[in-house]
C-alpha cells in the first residue's frame, strides 16, 4: 500500500486536523479534534520522563528501560527505517516480540512518516508453513517497504524476507540519532489486523486522530491518574494490547510491566503476584486469560498476596461470561481484589479498540434471557426467575463513541430489542486495505456484524452473526452452544463448537480435542436441550485441530471450512437432535 507523503512537519507539537475523511466534518468530528488536540500517543517523545519507563519481564524479575531510553531508540529506529528506504506513506511490518525492539520500531515507523503494521512473531504460529502463508498473504496486502524485527529473529525470517523481498532493519545499538531533525507524520496511523474469527484477517487502517481519540475516551473512563501503574501479558501486535494497554499507559508515561504471553500461559501467577509487588492498578484479558487463571492457579498458591491496589481490570475481545467473572473474583477476593475491579467492555478493530465499558467502581452487570426470543428485530425476553442464558453487560458507550441496534434493514430498533450492532464516533477507522468501503466508514456508523441489544443504555453481547443459524424464526449463536459443551466437557480448554449445513441439516458441530465416546455422549446430550432442534454432533479431533486468532478468538469459519473439506481428520463420537 503507498501513500502520498504529506508535507514534513514535527509530529510531537503539531496541531490536530481541523478536518478529517472520519466523519466528514460532522459534530462527531468536531468533538474528535477537540479530543486530540488534548491528547497525542507521540507527546511522550518530546520531554521524556526519566523516573519511569517500562519494565519487562526477564527471568525472574523485570527489566527496566526508562522512557527517556526508549525516546532516543525510537529515534534511533526511524533513521535506521529511513537509510533502509523507508518513506512518508510507506509500510512498514513490526515483527518483535514484546521487548523494547517492539516500543523502538513501532514509535520508528511513527517518526519516520511510515505506518507501522504490528504482526506476530513466528513462535504465535501452530507452523512456520502457516507463518508464511500468513506475512505472504500481507505482503500482497500492504506491499511492506521493509520488515523491522530484531536481531534474534532475523535470522528465522530468512524464508520471509525472501518472500518478500524487502529490506530487513534491526537496531544494533551503534547508529548516530540526530535529535534535532523534523520528522513527517504518515496520514495513516497504524494498520491493525482484525482478528479474523469468521473470515481472513482484515488490514484496518486507523489513523493518528482515531488512535488518540480512542486513547483519550479509555484514559477518561478509567479516570487513569498519575498514580496508576499497569501490568499487561497480552499480545502487542494485537489492538487490546497495543491501544488499550501500551499506547493509553505511554501516552500518560504511567510505568509499565509488561509479560509475553507465553510467559502469562507458563505462569498466569507471575501476572497477578506483580499487582502486589509493585502496587499496579490496572489491567486487560480476555475472558480466555481469566479462566486460564481459574484452571492454574490454586488458593495456595496466592498466600502472601495483596492485590488491594487493583482498581481496573478490563475484560473484552471475546463474549464475557459471567460465570468466569464470578470464580475469578472469588478466587481473588481473599487477598484483596474486588468484584467491581472487572470492567467488562466491547469494542473492535475497526473502532481502534473500545466502544463501550462498565464505569469503574459501579459493579458489572447481567441479565438472564429466554433463548428463543434472540430473533433479529424482536423483544428480548429477559427473565428474573427461572433458567435462561446469562449475558453479561458491557457497559455504555464510551466519551464520543455512539451505539446503535439495527434491524435486517439497517434501521434502528428500540431499548430492549435484539439486532446487528452499529458503532460510530471518531474513533472509527478510515477503512480497509485494498476495499472500496467508502459507504458505512464515510459516513461516520459502522455494522459491526455482532448482534446483541440496548437495555437501559447497557450494551449486551450475544454473538457473531457469522457464526450464527436461523432456526425456527429464532437465531442460535455458536458462542453459546460452546458455552454449554464447555460447562460439561471434560476437557473444556480444548472445546469449539460450530455451525453450518452439513447433508442439508442445519448442524451444531463440537469438536473436542482427545475426547472419550463417554464425554462425548455427555456434551451431546446437554446440547440437545439447547439447540433448538439443530442436528448435534461431537467429534474428537488431534491435538491442534482446533485453530485461534492471535487474541485467542475460535476461528470458525476455518475450522469449518476443513471439517467440510476432511471430514476425516476428526472422529464422530455422538450425533442425535431433540426431534429424535
Amino acid at each position: 500500500m503507498t501513500m502520498a507523503p504529506r508535507p514534513a512537519r514535527s509530529p510531537l507539537s503539531a496541531p490536530a486536523e481541523t478536518a478529517s475523511t472520519l466523519n466528514g466534518g460532522n459534530v462527531a468530528n468536531q468533538a474528535s479534534t477537540a479530543v486530540v488536540r488534548s491528547e497525542n500517543i507521540l507527546a511522550w517523545l518530546e520531554d521524556p520522563a526519566t523516573d519511569t519507563g517500562l519494565r519487562f519481564a526477564d527471568g525472574d524479575g523485570w527489566q527496566l528501560h526508562p522512557y527517556a531510553e526508549l525516546s532516543m531508540r525510537a529515534r534511533r529506529a526511524a533513521t535506521l527505517l529511513q537509510a533502509a528506504g523507508v518513506r512518508p506513506g510507506s509500510t512498514v511490518l513490526v515483527v518483535c516480540p514484546t521487548s523494547p525492539d517492539f516500543v523502538a520500531m513501532f514509535f520508528g515507523t511513527l517518526l519516520s512518516g511510515a505506518t507501522p503494521a504490528t504482526v506476530g512473531i513466528p513462535a504465535s504460529f501452530q507452523s512456520r508453513t502457516a507463518y508464511l502463508a500468513h506475512i505472504d498473504r500481507l505482503r500482497r496486502l500492504v506491499g511492506p517497504a521493509a520488515i523491522a524485527t530484531t536481531p534474534e529473529l532475523r535470522s528465522s525470517l530468512g524464508d520471509v524476507t525472501e518472500i518478500l523481498g524487502t529490506p530487513v532493519v534491526t537496531d544494533s545499538g551503534e547508529s548516530d540519532v540526530d535529535l534535532s531533525a523534523p520528522l513527517p507524520l504518515s496520514d495513516i496511523g497504524i494498520l491493525q489486523f482484525s482478528s479474523g474469527s469468521t473470515a481472513e484477517p482484515k488490514g484496518v487502517r486507523v489513523s493518528l486522530e482515531a488512535i488518540n481519540a480512542n486513547v483519550t475516551s479509555i484514559r477518561d473512563w478509567l479516570d487513569w491518574g498519575p498514580d496508576d501503574r499497569l501490568v499487561s501479558w497480552l499480545p502487542l501486535h494485537h489492538d487490546m494490547g497495543l491501544v488499550g494497554g501500551l499506547l493509553a499507559a505511554m501516552s500518560r508515561s504511567s510505568d509499565i510491566w509488561l509479560l509475553r504471553p507465553d510467559q502469562f500461559i507458563r505462569s498466569p501467577h507471575r501476572w497477578l503476584s506483580a499487582f502486589s509487588e509493585m502496587s499496579a492498578t490496572t489491567s486487560a484479558s480476555p475472558t480466555f486469560g481469566l479462566a486460564h487463571v481459574l484452571r492454574r492457579v490454586r488458593p495456595a498458591d496466592l498466600d502472601g498476596l495483596d492485590l488491594s491496589t487493583w482498581r481496573t481490570l478490563i475484560v473484552g475481545a471475546e463474549r464475557v461470561e459471567p460465570a468466569v467473572l464470578r470464580s475469578f473474583a472469588d478466587l481473588l477476593a481473599p487477598y484483596g481484589f474486588r468484584r467491581e475491579v472487572l470492567l467488562p467492555a466491547y469494542g473492535l478493530a475497526e473502532v481502534t479498540l473500545a466502544a463501550s465499558a462498565t464505569r469503574p467502581r459501579t459493579g458489572w452487570r447481567s441479565v438472564t434471557v429466554d433463548p428463543a426470543s434472540l430473533a433479529l428485530g424482536q423483544p428480548v425476553g429477559v427473565r428474573t426467575t427461572g433458567q435462561g442464558t446469562e449475558i453479561t453487560s458491557c457497559g455504555t458507550a464510551l466519551p464520543a463513541m455512539g451505539l446503535r441496534i439495527l434491524d435486517e434493514a439497517g434501521e434502528p430498533l428500540p431499548d430492549g430489542t435484539f439486532g446487528e450492532i452499529e458503532v460510530s464516533g471518531p474513533s472509527l477507522a478510515q477503512g480497509y486495505v485494498g476495499a472500496d468501503d467508502a459507504g458505512h466508514f464515510a459516513r461516520g456508523a459502522l455494522p459491526t456484524g455482532d448482534a446483541g441489544f440496548l437495555l437501559h443504555g447497557e450494551l449486551y453481547v450475544v454473538g457473531r452473526l457469522g457464526d450464527s443459524l436461523k432456526q425456527l424464526g429464532k437465531w442460535v449463536f455458536a458462542e453459546e452452544i460452546e458455552r454449554v459443551a464447555v460447562d460439561v466437557s471434560p476437557r473444556p480448554n480444548r472445546t469449539v463448537a460450530m455451525l453450518g449445513t452439513l447433508d442439508g441439516r442445519d448442524t451444531a458441530v463440537v469438536v473436542v480435542e482427545g475426547i472419550d465416546p463417554i464425554g462425548a455422549a455427555l456434551v451431546g446430550k446437554a446440547l440437545t436441550k439447547h439447540a433448538l432442534g439443530l442436528r448435534v454432533e461431537v467429534r474428537r479431533g488431534r491435538t491442534g485441530w482446533i485453530q485461534r486468532t492471535t487474541s485467542g478468538k475460535p476461528m470458525r469459519r476455518k475450522m469449518w471450512e476443513r471439517l467440510v473439506d476432511d471430514p476425516a481428520l476428526t472422529e464422530l463420537l455422538w450425533h442425535g437432535d431433540e426431534r429424535e
